[in-house]
């Protein structure tokens, strides 16, 4: 069973992972890039613009956690 501390922390948690690939969508759309919701699921492009996506997000979180642990470093 979940406490409090434990909800708010998961909620937390997936507001950051939904801003970030909410800005990874922006940003590659603005790129010229397809996102996977701009092709027909279960095709080779499909599979392509997935994994291309997949890279983008986790340089996102690479960077959004980095930056989070830098600062947290400075208190």
């Amino acid at each position: 069973m979940m406490n409090d501390d434990d909800a708010g922390h998961s909620r937390a948690m997936w507001n950051e992972m939904t801003v970030l690939h909410t800005s990874v969508c922006a940003i590659r759309k603005a790129q010229g890039k397809r996102n996977p919701s701009d092709c027909e699921a279960d095709t080779a492009e499909y599979e392509k613009v997935v994994n291309e996506y997949v890279d983008d997000l986790e340089c996102a979180m690479r960077i959004a956690w980095w930056d989070n642990w830098v600062n947290n470093l400075q208190r």
